[in-house]
Formats: C-alpha cells, structure tokens, sequence
C-alpha cells in the first residue's frame, strides 16, 4: 500500500490529556477553540489555525507524536481515570506500587509492566 503524505488540508487527530506538569489531572473534556475534546480520546481537528494553537498547548497531544504512539499509547484510558481505579487496575496486573504512590508514578509502573509482558496495545 502507497503511503500518503498528509497536507495542511488533511484532518489532524488530536486529544486532550490533563495537565502532565499534576499527573494529568483535569476535567474528563475541555471545550477550546469552538470543539469538545473528551479526556484520552482523538478529536479530528480540520482547522490548520486551531491545529496550530493545540500544537503548542500541553494538555494536547497529536495522533503519530511520539508520546502519542509510545509512553501513553498502550495506556490510553489510564490519564482518564482516578488514583483509586489505577491501584485497582495495578493489582489486578500484578503491578507492585508504593502506597503513597502518585497517578504519574502509578501510570507509568503500569505501561511498564505492560511493555515488559507484550502487551503494549491494551
């Protein structure tokens, strides 16, 4: 299959993350520049200005980024959910976590294991 080369007219895949600088802490949407971008899920963004302005903006990521495809690929559903659920999601994995663990830490402990047992897409 030929490979396409996406122009400045072609939809670009973008999704809202939190904020990474507070374990991506956030609502589970932010509505920016007129569109709703629901917490870990692509939003196709058609506007090259508004493609442009979410580049630059921290608590967005774009499909094919490299964070996008590697360190939250496999765990697209984790920025979404509370502490509480990770820790449950951890030890039914068999993930070992500090108590005093941090969503961050807990998130990344989790992708790690994952990647460590091939299972890297879940």
């Amino acid at each position: 299959m030929e490979e396409v080369e996406k122009t400045e007219t072609d939809d670009a895949k973008v999704r809202f993350i939190g904020d990474p600088s507070d374990d991506f802490s956030g609502p589970s949407s932010m509505s920016k520049f007129g569109m709703e971008f629901p917490k870990g899920k692509f939003v196709a963004v058609k506007d090259p200005e508004t493609r442009r302005k979410l580049r630059g903006h921290s608590h967005f990521e774009f499909e094919g980024d490299e964070e996008a495809e590697g360190s939250r690929r496999e765990t697209d559903e984790l920025p979404a959910l509370k502490l509480e659920a990770l820790k449950e999601i951890a030890a039914a994995e068999g993930v070992d976590f500090p108590a005093n663990t941090t969503k961050a830490k807990l998130m990344e402990a989790i992708r790690e294991a994952r990647i460590e047992r091939g299972n890297d897409d879940n």
